[in-house]
């Protein structure tokens, strides 16, 4: 009997304690209330509060994404092009190996 009693004890601890658990989930944190009061108030959305804390609302660089003329050309292969941003294409860093140098590939 000692064994089913103590089980049941440790059943309705936990049963208080996941109680307590739902309520501290519940409860606002301090701050969250006056928060939810000036968004509401000057009508802000999720979108302004980013550019708030981050500085450009989470879209990344504006220059990200957009195209740039290429500046240097295979003489191989014309099709081949590099706008001298980011990793150089293999073309280029075999010539530049092979003692060419990067004025040569300009357009």
């Amino acid at each position: 009997m000692p064994r089913t009693s103590s089980l049941k004890t440790i059943q309705a601890k936990i049963r208080a304690l996941e109680a307590k658990a739902e309520a501290l989930e519940k409860k606002d944190r301090p701050g969250i209330k006056q928060l939810k009061a000036l968004l509401t108030k000057y009508r802000l959305s999720l979108v302004d509060v980013k550019v708030a804390m981050n500085g450009h609302g989470g879209r990344g660089s504006s220059l990200a994404g957009t195209k740039v003329k290429p500046k240097y050309r295979n003489p191989a292969d014309k099709r081949e092009t590099w706008a001298g941003r980011g990793r150089q294409p293999l073309w280029l860093v075999a010539a530049l190996k092979s003692g060419k140098k990067l004025d040569h590939f300009l357009i």
